[in-house]
């Protein structure tokens, strides 16, 4: 038996969940949150999926004086409220509940921007985090991405192999040095269409290290999606009822 889930289930049956976003009771993130969180304006950079000045086909300034062992990216929208707020309470209040709609989220990025994929994965968690946390995010996100999507989910096909502290406060050649060879994926990979997971892009340098193993394994193309990038203050964004991840639903 699940113990957790079990005492999950019976706690919200006495003590109904509150909202993240704005303390309401009946839902983790209510509708009202869920359409108030922030959403990268187009036009966006083919390859990073941050927003441009203007339409083209050709990669941002930044992504073409930059090599990356990502065919490509996709975000949902800036790191900030009420995003980052449930993208918090998932990763660390232990709310792995919120993985359903954020997961949704993703989805919906995904079908309106992405490409043709044969397998989701998560960026994974050491053996040692992922006890202490009792799950790992990114893959309670890919679970809910994948399901959407009618694709097939491989956790196991990459593994952390060395334990790496914790990534936040880190500038980027550190970050880039923390995770360096802290990951090895298997020989099934070969040949295969490859759609990373995870919570916040920051630097990038996990998700590179990620795909650098899928690469080395003999992965065709890796790409990778997360909920959040931190952007400059005048970034464009707006909010999701009003955007293309909305108009993307039940595609």
């Amino acid at each position: 038996m699940d113990w957790q889930a079990a005492w999950r289930f019976f706690g919200e049956l006495f003590f109904p969940p509150t909202c993240v976003g704005c303390q309401a009771s009946g839902e983790r993130l209510c509708e009202r949150c869920l359409a108030a969180i922030l959403l990268f304006e187009e036009p966006r950079c083919p390859r990073c999926d941050m927003p441009q000045v203007t339409r083209h086909a050709a990669p941002c300034a930044v992504c073409r004086a930059s090599a990356s062992q990502l065919d490509g990216m996709r975000v949902v929208g800036p790191h900030a409220e009420p995003l980052r707020r449930a993208i918090h309470a998932l990763k660390y209040e232990h709310q792995p509940q919120l993985a359903q709609p954020l997961g949704t989220l993703l989805a919906q990025r995904w079908a309106v921007a992405g490409t043709a994929i044969d397998v989701v994965g998560a960026v994974p968690l050491h053996e040692a985090r992922r006890k202490e946390r009792g799950y790992n995010q990114a893959e309670l996100l890919a679970d809910r991405l994948a399901a959407e999507r009618g694709l097939a989910v491989a956790h196991h096909a990459v593994q952390r192999i060395r334990a790496t502290p914790p990534q936040v406060g880190l500038d980027r050649a550190a970050r880039q040095s923390n995770v360096d060879a802290a990951f090895r994926a298997a020989a099934s990979v070969v040949g295969q269409r490859w759609l990373l997971v995870d919570d916040v892009c920051t630097t990038g340098a996990t998700l590179e290290a990620t795909a650098k193993a899928l690469r080395h394994a003999g992965a065709r193309e890796v790409w990778a999606i997360v909920l959040a990038r931190p952007v400059a203050p005048d970034a464009q964004a707006l909010p999701t009822s009003e955007s293309d991840v909305a108009r993307g639903q039940g595609t």
